[in-house]
Parts: C-alpha cells; structure tokens; sequence
C-alpha cells in the first residue's frame, strides 16, 4: 500500500511517509511486548496472591499495600499518580508500559519468596527499593 501512494510524492513527503510506516512499526513491536508481559503478569498474580495470604503478618490491607508498593518501585510514581493514566475501575498493571510492567513481574518474583520467608513489610519495602532503582536488567530473573 505504501508503495501505490509513494508514487507522484515529493522527497519531504516520502520522508514523512516512510517515518510514518516505521513509527507504526515500532509501536505494533511496543503493543506485543506489553501484550507478553501482562500475559506472563497474569500467570504469577495468584502465587502473589497465595504468598501476601499466607504471609505470617498479612493484614486486611496487605494484598493492596503490596500492589501499590511494586507499582511505585516498577513506575518511580506514586501509585495515585499511575491510576491517573486511565478510567476508574482499570486495572492499574493495564496502565503500566511494556518496560514498567516488565520491570514490575520482576520485582513481583522477588516478593513472592520473601513473603514465603517470613520477612517484615519494611525489609521488603527497603529490597524493592534497592532493586528498583537498578535498571531492569539487573533484576533477577
């Protein structure tokens, strides 16, 4: 289809129109990593769910509190602030980017096992923190 209205176009325009199909490209690329991402998010929020449940200290807040603290570790934003990109009633890891998302599974799987261990809202708290401000890339897999 590009090439039917490259024809009789003028070297500004093909130049847009090329910029035009690579950003198109780009953004299918960003939509199917998110799409992976929030699907293998989905697959471990009920170990999450069972470990905050499970948890020595759990609490009638504990589950939300935990959300709101990987959402604000993967975004650097307040969670209000993350709810604020969309409609009432989404579901806040729909609001994360496909980078943030990742980075939000990543510390959800270093929760998980130190619930399992018994550890403290606080030193948990101060983990993520100290994994959050490493790149992405550094957090274990």
């Amino acid at each position: 289809m590009l090439l039917i209205t490259w024809l009789d176009n003028t070297e500004p325009v093909r130049a847009f129109k090329l910029a035009l199909v690579k950003r198109f490209d780009e953004l299918e690329k960003t939509i199917q990593t998110w799409i992976k991402e929030r699907a293998a998010e989905k697959a471990t929020t009920r170990s999450l769910t069972d470990a905050v449940h499970n948890w020595e200290h759990t609490n009638p807040h504990a589950q939300s509190n935990f959300r709101k603290l990987l959402t604000k570790c993967a975004t650097g934003l307040p969670y209000t602030k993350v709810q604020a990109r969309g409609d009432k009633g989404v579901p806040m890891v729909d609001l994360l980017t496909a980078e943030e998302l990742q980075k939000y599974k990543r510390l959800k799987a270093l929760v998980i096992p130190l619930l399992d261990f018994g550890e403290e809202y606080n030193d948990i708290k101060v983990t993520l923190e100290k994994y959050a401000i490493k790149k992405a890339g550094n957090l274990p897999r």
